[in-house]
């Protein structure tokens, strides 16, 4: 069996991989010696350093950080915003459309519906006629 050595450890320093690390490597995540001692450490979005510091300042984990970058936040907001914060979505419609649905006789719950459920096209949700065929309400 193989095993790493005070020399490989050595190798690994002057590559810039702490022991731990190279222990990792090699016997947790089975890679090969000379892999485990020579692959570079990834530095993985260098320049959100000053951005990591402010959100553990301000209670937000590193990877709650990452996930809300990985989002579409952008860093400042990633940072600052308190945990449990949840950015408002945009409509997919506009007091226009639903103007135009109550105009055909459609109301508002339906569009949301229909565009939020049904992944129907805007201007289908505003124009396509209710089927008042299956009115529940009529019939009780």
């Amino acid at each position: 069996m193989e095993y790493l050595t005070d020399e490989d450890y050595e190798i690994a320093e002057k590559n810039g991989i702490n022991r731990r690390l190279a222990y990792q490597r090699f016997y947790m995540q089975n890679f090969s010696k000379r892999r485990a001692i020579t692959q570079p450490v990834k530095k993985s979005y260098p320049e959100l350093q000053k951005f990591r510091k402010i959100a553990l300042e301000n209670g937000i984990k590193h990877t709650t950080f990452i996930s809300r970058i990985k989002d579409g936040w952008t860093p400042e907001e990633a940072c600052v915003r308190p945990l449990g914060y949840k950015r408002p979505k945009p409509k997919k419609y506009t007091d226009e459309h639903l103007a135009i649905a109550a105009k055909n006789g459609i109301k508002a719950t339906t569009v949301k519906n229909r565009v939020g459920n049904l992944r129907w096209p805007i201007e289908k949700a505003i124009t396509y006629p209710v089927n008042e065929k299956f009115n529940w309400r009529e019939k009780a």
